[in-house]
């Protein structure tokens, strides 16, 4: 009844059995998300979205020691749990693989997920609630004409870095010439 489901014998015995369960787990959720958003999501953020899924299954792996977790078993300690391996994963080297920013795009990326099972009905409460993302923000400088100098002269062995650091150099040199017009003009 504290369900709104119609109450039958056929009803009573599947619950008894444990056969009326239909609670999505947390990879059927990710399938559900990548097979829908393949077609709708550019390939480099599609790319973001499975380094994250790869995250989950190795928390769930080394932390919970599961496979898979229902959907409804997440809470904000789960979140929170989260948040604190991968504030602490590390390298072969022994470094820390990611930042500040780096973890909370992977939670920004499970919380898209969770709002999504939350609109498909799959979740009934928002493991993310009082949960706030806090992103670092960074004052970024301008290059020095020693440093784009010294930029220029690198050469890379691989051609695809040479044509990223080529067209970076060229916006660069954009940038100062948008700059001085503007210093003229005024």
């Amino acid at each position: 009844m504290g369900e709104d489901k119609i109450i039958s014998s056929e009803a009573i015995k599947s619950r008894y059995l444990g056969e009326d369960d239909k609670s999505k787990t947390l990879h059927e959720l990710i399938t559900y998300h990548n097979d829908n958003m393949v077609h709708v999501l550019k390939a480099g953020t599609m790319k973001n979205y499975y380094t994250t899924e790869k995250y989950l299954n190795t928390f769930l792996l080394r932390k919970r020691k599961l496979k898979d977790i229902y959907l409804k078993q997440l809470n904000f300690r789960s979140i929170t749990d989260l948040e604190h391996y991968l504030r602490n994963c590390r390298d072969s080297k022994k470094r820390l693989v990611l930042g500040n920013n780096g973890v909370m795009k992977h939670l920004e990326r499970f919380k898209k997920m969770i709002n999504l099972a939350i609109k498909l009905e799959w979740m009934h409460k928002n493991p993310f609630d009082r949960f706030q993302l806090k992103y670092n923000k960074y004052d970024r400088e301008y290059l020095t004409e020693r440093e784009l100098e010294l930029l220029e002269l690198t050469e890379f062995k691989k051609e695809r870095l040479q044509k990223v650091k080529d067209c970076f150099v060229f916006s660069c040199y954009g940038t100062i010439l948008c700059r001085c017009e503007r210093t003229h003009r005024g």
